[in-house]
């Protein structure tokens, strides 16, 4: 996934929304599974639970599509995710 689809995938996004798995999945490069291990382990956004259902934050996102990897790096040193 090139990242210049991750920014217009970025771009795609409203701001100060909370989505759904199915309504973010067509902005991301991997599908449900990865999605939800990615978030659990610390290399994408921790989803929040409102009743039984996952929603992540659209600032969260927009900023990973922006730049994954410095998401990650900042996310590892507030304990977060450590590929090592």
């Amino acid at each position: 996934f090139p990242y210049t689809t991750l920014f217009r995938s970025a771009d795609a996004l409203k701001e100060d929304r909370l989505y759904k798995p199915k309504q973010l999945l067509p902005f991301l490069p991997m599908g449900k599974t990865t999605l939800f291990n990615w978030s659990k382990d610390g290399r994408f956004p921790k989803a929040i639970y409102i009743g039984n259902t996952r929603y992540w934050r659209s600032n969260e996102v927009i900023d990973w599509l922006r730049n994954p990897i410095k998401w990650m790096e900042k996310n590892r040193e507030n304990g977060g995710y450590d590929a090592t």
